[in-house]
């Protein structure tokens, strides 16, 4: 906990002079940082880094998953075959995508508030708002899931919320807020409060102001921090290990059942279906990020010629006279 309070009163220092905001109500542009002769070291280091915490892990996870048994150089697919024929297996799936989804956008929607708000906030408001959704980064799960638990078991009309989905989403929201609320905070740093002074004096109001210039500047960086924080709640076993009925376990509740039988290689097959759901998520959302890029890229350019054209017609030179 110290040692947080101190990283956080440093960042505090390090932006308090708004050394990071690149989007003003002025012409900008976003210059890449040069390197010089260290990009080729820097870009051996991510790809060291990606060989060894990726590609190596997901290669023997995938080779296990084929395995009768780990080490045993012969390769079936009867491991698949139990995990679909499992009735619980199609459950498990969708109570985690379920739990990944909602959570993931619920945790991305209270910090972009929490962040917003904090913005016109008091700098002690600010300060608060940061701490308690900074706060469950000092907590494992496990004491994350206890509180939780005695907290709503304790309260008679909320102790049928013990065991169910709701309590899980609960925690799982409150769990991935700390990673939410750094994804949404380095979006608005580079936010100018003048864009949103501009809208408000020319008549907008608050909302409007959120709705058309916050949220079009941020919303690449919502869905990259909604998939993270969806990624992470997938893949927490304590609290939903603690927290759902053991009639609808997630994936990875499944996993650390079969780890705990003695059946590694049956765990495996599930970790490399649920790692290439995600991957197919992660495809969708880039296309679908990508095309609506292409699509703001065209009109501008549209529009761009548009006005061209206006300008250059014998018309509008004859009214400027």
């Amino acid at each position: 906990m110290a040692t947080l309070a101190l990283l956080l009163a440093l960042q505090w220092r390090v932006l308090r002079a708004n050394r990071f905001v690149t989007v003003t109500g002025k012409a900008h542009a976003q210059e890449p940082w040069e390197l010089g002769g260290w990009r080729h070291a820097a870009t051996a280091a991510i790809a060291l880094y990606a060989f060894a915490t990726l590609v190596l892990p997901g290669i023997q996870l995938v080779l296990t998953s084929f395995q009768p048994a780990i080490g045993v150089n012969r390769y079936t697919l009867a491991n698949y075959a139990s995990v679909f024929g499992d009735s619980q297996t199609l459950r498990a799936f969708g109570t985690t995508g379920r739990l990944a989804v909602v959570a993931g956008f619920a945790a991305m929607a209270l910090a972009l508030v929490m962040g917003q708000a904090a913005r016109a906030a008091p700098r002690w408001v600010q300060r608060y708002l940061e701490i308690g959704a900074l706060a469950p980064l000092m907590m494992p799960g496990v004491v994350l899931a206890l509180g939780l638990l005695w907290a709503y078991v304790s309260v008679p009309g909320l102790r049928m919320l013990y065991g169910s989905f709701w309590i899980t989403l609960i925690g799982l929201t409150v769990f991935v807020m700390p990673v939410a609320s750094r994804a949404v905070s380095g979006a608005l740093a580079q936010l100018a409060r003048d864009l949103e002074e501009s809208a408000r004096i020319a008549g907008a109001s608050a909302a409007a102001s959120v709705r058309d210039i916050v949220l079009p500047l941020t919303w690449r960086s919502f869905l990259a921090g909604w998939l993270v924080t969806g990624v992470i709640a997938a893949g927490t076993l304590d609290i939903p290990l603690l927290l759902l009925a053991s009639h609808t376990p997630n994936v990875a509740v499944l996993v650390f059942a079969d780890m705990t039988s003695g059946v590694p290689t049956r765990a495996s097959a599930l970790l490399v279906l649920l790692l290439s759901a995600i991957f197919l998520i992660a495809a969708a959302g880039a296309g679908l990020a990508a095309v609506v890029s292409w699509r703001q890229r065209r009109r501008r350019t549209l529009g761009r010629d548009a006005a061209g054209a206006v300008s250059t017609s014998p018309h509008f030179q004859g009214a400027q006279a």
